[in-house]
């Protein structure tokens, strides 16, 4: 049962991740059921991840990429979410950049969204750009689909659905792009198919409102998820989320961060840096590389 658990809680961590924001909600529910007495810490990897002096007790810093993708990884995929997290064990906060999907990265000699360069590339090509853009290693990346996000919403909330506020009226079609939204403002049970239409949905009044969307819905899902209830399911939500997600973040990763993971109740989620930059008026995004070493230094 041990090992089951373990195994959820990696997926469950990564899967939320994903979709904008840290998981420490979800995290306190595991950690009020599973008692960890002694966890070795392993130190015998290299440290990439800034020259600050490892947390005494908490282990190393670390980093993610995490992508939500609107298929599965192809020519034609593209990256519609992309957050950077960083998890720095010597303050004992959470920094977490929501990283622009249209921002310009050289492809070979050609300026292409980095959504773009997702599916012509890979998910380790997104964030090695975007350990550029930040000048902070990444440790991991973790990508999923907003089909696998559906199915995982329909799994928790199979009658009604799950109970949200939507903002303001949503109305809009991209056939090629498989959207279709129609929603209207106020709180309601959305299913899984219309939590990922709202997600996606690209007109908002602000250039960040579509990804500041997505905080506040992954809130509104932790919070959900944090009740007690969903530790008896947690074996049969597990392959359910595993079909969805796919990472380099592994068992033995897990262990290597186990006290960090485990103190999040204890951390300080930062307010939400965006990266610095500019927007075009057809919506590409150029990131300002010297305002973002000033913005980043602090964290690295």
């Amino acid at each position: 049962m041990m090992l089951r658990l373990k195994n959820f809680f990696i997926t469950f961590i990564i899967a939320m991740l994903a979709f904008g924001a840290v998981a420490y909600i979800g995290i306190e529910m595991v950690r009020a059921s599973i008692y960890v007495s002694e966890v070795a810490n392993d130190d015998g990897g290299p440290d990439y991840t800034n020259d600050e002096p490892d947390g005494e007790d908490l282990g190393r810093s670390f980093s993610f990429v995490l992508i939500g993708a609107d298929r599965a990884h192809s020519a034609a995929a593209r990256a519609e979410s992309i957050i950077f997290v960083r998890i720095i064990s010597e303050t004992s906060q959470i920094l977490v950049v929501p990283i622009p999907h249209t921002t310009l990265v050289d492809v070979v000699g050609v300026d292409m969204p980095l959504s773009e360069a997702f599916g012509y590339e890979s998910a380790q090509f997104v964030a090695d750009k975007v350990m550029l853009m930040t000048g902070m290693y990444v440790d991991y990346v973790a990508t999923t689909t907003f089909t696998g996000m559906a199915a995982i919403i329909d799994h928790l909330h199979p009658q009604h659905g799950m109970t949200f506020t939507v903002p303001f009226n949503m109305t809009y079609t991209n056939t090629a792009r498989g959207i279709n939204v129609n929603l209207s403002q106020g709180i309601q049970g959305l299913t899984g198919a219309q939590a990922v239409s709202m997600l996606r949905f690209p007109n908002h009044p602000t250039p960040q409102g579509q990804m500041e969307l997505a905080v506040d819905f992954l809130l509104a899902l932790y919070r959900y998820l944090a009740q007690p209830r969903y530790l008896i399911t947690a074996t049969s939500l597990f392959p359910e989320l595993n079909r969805h997600v796919t990472t380099n973040f592994t068992a033995t990763h897990l262990l290597e961060h186990f006290e960090l993971i485990f103190n999040f109740r204890q951390m300080t989620i930062l307010p939400t840096v965006h990266m610095p930059g500019q927007f075009a008026a057809n919506g590409t995004f150029t990131y300002d590389p010297e305002e973002a070493r000033r913005v980043f230094q602090p964290f690295r």
